[in-house]
């Protein structure tokens, strides 16, 4: 669940080791009402960019080339 303007802000925080290829860092993590955490910035990015690569592939199956479109 995304945390939209007017909504309830989180409610919850908790600290974690995050791992992003060789680097580690403890990071804030939110949670909203339900306990659900955030994404962070990085996962939202990742997210983004499968759902495009997943598209293209699709695209392709269909025979349209997805760079010209």
């Amino acid at each position: 669940m995304d945390w939209e303007l007017g909504d309830k802000p989180p409610v919850r925080e908790a600290r974690s080791l995050y791992v992003s290829g060789t680097v580690q860092r403890e990071v804030l993590y939110w949670y909203n009402q339900t306990g659900t955490r955030y994404l962070t910035g990085d996962e939202v990015a990742q997210n983004e960019r499968q759902q495009r690569e997943k598209l293209a592939a699709k695209l392709r199956e269909l025979g349209i080339d997805p760079d010209n479109i």
